[in-house]
C-alpha cells in the first residue's frame, strides 16, 4: 500500500462505529505471503489504524520516516522473520502514537519502532517480545518518549547486527514515564547514551534485569 502526499489515510474496522473489541481480531492485516525485504505501507502523509489486527508481517509495517503514525486499538502480533533475518525496526516514523493497543509475540526485531521525533505510548501493553519497543541508531538527536498507565512484562532480548536488541528502549534524548509497570523483563528496560532529560512518576520496576541504565536527570 502506498499512500500519496497531501492525504490522510484511516484504515479501521467497524470498531470505530460500535466499539465491540471483537471487530480488532477480526480484521487482520496479515503479512504470510509477504518477504523479509517488503514494506507493508510507504506513506507520505499522515496514516492512522484504529480497530486492527496486524499480524506475521515479516519486513517493515510502515516507512514513513517524515510523517506520523497513530495506532488505537490496534494489535502487532507474531512479526519477525528468523534469527538469521533480524529486523532493526518494523515502522519508521517521524512522530508515533500508540493508544489503547496491544504489542506482544514478536520476535527477531530489535526495536518496532524508529522515531525522529517522539513516541506516545499510552493505555497499552508491550508484552512476550523477543526485542524492544524503540530503536533509535543514533544518541537520540531531539527525540521523546512519554510512556503513561502501560504495562510491560514478559520481554526478552535479540541478537542482531547490533546491541540494541538489548534493550527496551534507546537512544532517545527524553523520557517521561508515568504510572507503568515493567515487571520481569530480561533486558535493560532504559537505556542508551543520548537521554539528556528522564522523568519517572509513580512506576513499578519488578524483576528486570536493569532497570535504567542512567541515573534520571530531573
Amino acid at each position: 500500500l502506498t499512500i500519496p502526499s497531501n492525504t490522510s489515510i484511516t484504515i479501521a474496522s467497524k470498531y470505530i462505529l460500535d466499539k465491540d473489541s471483537a471487530h480488532i481480531n477480526a480484521a487482520i492485516l496479515d503479512g504470510t505471503s509477504n518477504n523479509f525485504s517488503d514494506i507493508k505501507i510507504t506513506a507520505s502523509s499522515n496514516f492512522s489504524m484504529i480497530g486492527i489486527t496486524v499480524k506475521k508481517v515479516k519486513g517493515k509495517i510502515a516507512q514513513m520516516s517524515n510523517h506520523d503514525l497513530t495506532l488505537k486499538n490496534v494489535r502487532l502480533t507474531e512479526l519477525g522473520h528468523n534469527s538469521s533475518n533480524i529486523l532493526s525496526n518494523s515502522i519508521v516514523a517521524k512522530k508515533v502514537t500508540i493508544d489503547s493497543s496491544a504489542i506482544f509475540k514478536n520476535q527477531f526485531i530489535e526495536g518496532i519502532v524508529t522515531i525522529s521525533d517522539s513516541l506516545i505510548f499510552t493505555n497499552s501493553k508491550f508484552y512476550a517480545n523477543q526485542g524492544g519497543l524503540i530503536s533509535n541508531s543514533t544518541s537520540g538527536g531531539n527525540s521523546t518518549v512519554l510512556i503513561n498507565k502501560s504495562l510491560f512484562i514478559d520481554n526478552t532480548r535479540t541478537q542482531g547486527n547490533s546491541s540494541f536488541g538489548n534493550y527496551m528502549t534507546i537512544n532517545a534524548q527524553r523520557y517521561a514515564v508515568s504510572q507503568s509497570k515493567f515487571i520481569n523483563n530480561s533486558y535493560t528496560v532504559f537505556g542508551g547514551s543520548g537521554a539528556g532529560y528522564s522523568r519517572f512518576i509513580n512506576n513499578l520496576f519488578l524483576n528486570n534485569t536493569k532497570n535504567i541504565e542512567r541515573n534520571p536527570q530531573v
